[in-house]
């Protein structure tokens, strides 16, 4: 609710500081005076806010213990309907950037909303830059599971950066190449129950490929959960036995002159709207084709993308 002409207004906001644990922060605005709470929806701890907010929508807020004390500072600028800026705490004094949109009511068909995120960075010391590309959850309709989707995410992400930025750090002593670590996501499905992506990372050394890696997440949106190999097989009532016999009959159809052994299933699988797909290991494989897609119809399975959960 809001009066523009009286300098009121009474709003709900969902957002994060620094991306951490989301939070709901509601404001009631009476002409320069702030106040409102701050409610941390898995720890599910509330606070008192109090502040001020200026004619040029800038904002000044204190976070309150119920007894009254300061426990950090809100700096930031209300531009339409998202409220940022940085964040301060009272007790070790770390500075952090914070950003909330006003909530709204989410129809139906706009509750799965996957956004591109790209993000470039370049080390001139060790010679290497990065390249990220990677989506981003929006707008669903439940904060918990959207945290939880974009931390796994970004996790495998941040560790293949760790490994190259450490490695670039030991190649840069002995050599003056240049490094780059680019890394693509696809989606490779979506649905209200269900997204599939697939990421590819590859890393070069002077313009030249050295090594490609890949690596799969497939959520159960619903369950708010990562879905695992063996999930998918039980769930389904699949054995490991008659999907890796699948996999090697498929596999015939395609290398008739190249033997697959297999001592256990591949783990790096995308669930499509009709098929399992298996991206195989060509360091294993030793072939060209790195991909195997069993269609659900030959394991008597109905599409689990659509599938209700």
């Amino acid at each position: 609710m809001e009066d523009e002409g009286a300098n009121t207004f009474q709003k709900e906001f969902e957002g994060s500081i620094d991306g951490q644990e989301p939070l709901l922060m509601t404001l009631t605005r009476n002409e320069t005076e702030l106040r409102g709470e701050l409610r941390f929806q898995k720890s599910q701890g509330i606070f008192p806010l109090m502040g001020t907010i200026n004619e040029q929508n800038q904002i000044a807020l204190k976070k309150l213990s119920k007894s009254g004390n300061t426990l950090g500072f809100f700096d930031g600028q209300l531009f339409g309907t998202a409220l940022s800026g940085t964040w301060r705490d009272n007790k070790d004094r770390k500075v952090l950037p914070f950003r909330f949109v006003e909530k709204e009511e989410i129809p139906e068909q706009r509750r799965l909303a996957l956004n591109m995120r790209e993000i470039q960075r370049r080390e001139e010391t060790f010679r290497y830059e990065i390249r990220t590309q990677y989506p981003e959850l929006v707008g669903y309709n439940n904060a918990e599971t959207q945290f939880a989707f974009n931390q796994k995410v970004l996790q495998p992400i941040h560790k293949i950066i760790r490994q190259f930025e450490d490695s670039c750090e030991v190649l840069s002593e002995s050599s003056k190449s240049e490094f780059l670590l680019e890394v693509r996501s696809k989606i490779v499905a979506q649905s209200e129950k269900l997204i599939s992506l697939l990421f590819d990372y590859t890393q070069y050394m002077d313009g030249q490929p050295i090594q490609h890696t890949r690596n799969t997440l497939n959520y159960h949106l619903t369950q708010n959960k990562v879905i695992q190999l063996g999930d998918f097989l039980q769930e389904y009532s699949i054995s490991a036995d008659g999907m890796q016999a699948e996999i090697m009959k498929q596999w015939a159809t395609i290398h008739t002159e190249c033997n697959l052994t297999m001592s256990q299933l591949p783990q790096a699988f995308n669930l499509t709207e009709k098929a399992v797909v298996f991206h195989m290991d060509q360091s294993v494989t030793n072939c060209d084709t790195k991909d195997i897609r069993i269609p659900y119809l030959s394991l008597s399975k109905e599409s689990v993308v659509d599938a209700d959960g």
